[in-house]
């Protein structure tokens, strides 16, 4: 019974050694480094690592600082609950946009509804000073008619009372 727990505890090992990679490891592809692989696990402690140097170099915390300074470290399920926060205030803040995006679009409808309207009375009244003009075209015509008419008439009227004075 002994050798049975000694052999299975050497085949778990050998199985642990074996069986399991050792992360990080290089991503090679044909024969180039491209990347580097490492566990989930691995990946989140490097990006907190990361976004607390971020903070550290954003709040310039230093060793001579006379103001306190204070870090709020919380768990998953706190950070959870803060990103879903996060993410709420932010799709208000679209919903907000969205709808100021939406006013000014109705703004712009009913400026332009206005503009049509207004340009819809220019035309009228366009049309209004074309047709006006064009009867004080054709009164202009049948006067230019009548003169140019009375002027020939007065004329030949002029010279038969002159041809008739001039033969007496």
């Amino acid at each position: 019974m002994k050798n049975f727990f000694i052999c299975c505890f050497f085949i778990f090992q050998i199985n642990n050694l074996f069986g399991q990679e050792k992360f990080p490891k290089y991503y090679i592809q044909s024969g180039d480094t491209i990347g580097v692989i490492y566990t989930i696990e691995q990946a989140q402690k490097i990006y907190n690592k990361s976004v607390m140097l971020d903070l550290m170099k954003g709040l310039r915390h230093g060793c001579d600082s006379l103001v306190k300074k204070y870090f709020v470290i919380v768990n998953q399920y706190e950070q959870k609950q803060l990103v879903d926060k996060s993410l709420i205030e932010q799709y208000e803040k679209s919903i907000k946009e969205k709808d100021l995006t939406l006013l000014t679009i109705e703004n712009k409808v009913t400026n332009l509804e206005s503009d049509l309207k207004k340009c819809d009375e220019q035309g009228s009244i366009k049309d209004g000073k074309i047709k006006n003009d064009l009867l004080i075209i054709d009164e202009l015509k049948k006067q230019r008619k009548w003169l140019l008419g009375g002027t020939v008439g007065f004329g030949a009227l002029s010279l038969f009372l002159l041809g008739a004075v001039l033969v007496n």
